[in-house]
């Protein structure tokens, strides 16, 4: 999913350790939404390489263990598609 208004990207634990993504979980992560939501991640895949349809980039994507979309790619990513 691209969702223009996020800022940070997302993965759910699931699809990391299904990908073989290394998970760095020495971090303490949370954000508060506007809805006044807290999200509490279980730490960040850094360096991680995206490629769609050609355009490479390599994010940060920061994981929680449940999520209602697997992979959330933030604004910027977007931009540079």
């Amino acid at each position: 999913m691209l969702d223009i208004g996020v800022e940070v990207n997302v993965i759910t634990r699931a699809a990391a350790d299904e990908l073989g993504l290394p998970v760095r979980t020495d971090l303490l992560l949370a954000l508060k939404a506007v809805s006044r939501d807290t999200w509490v991640f279980d730490g960040a895949c850094e360096d991680v390489e995206i490629d769609i349809r050609g355009v490479v980039n390599h994010q940060t994507l920061l994981v929680l263990n449940k999520s209602e979309h697997t992979l959330i790619l933030r604004a910027p990513f977007f931009y540079n598609a």
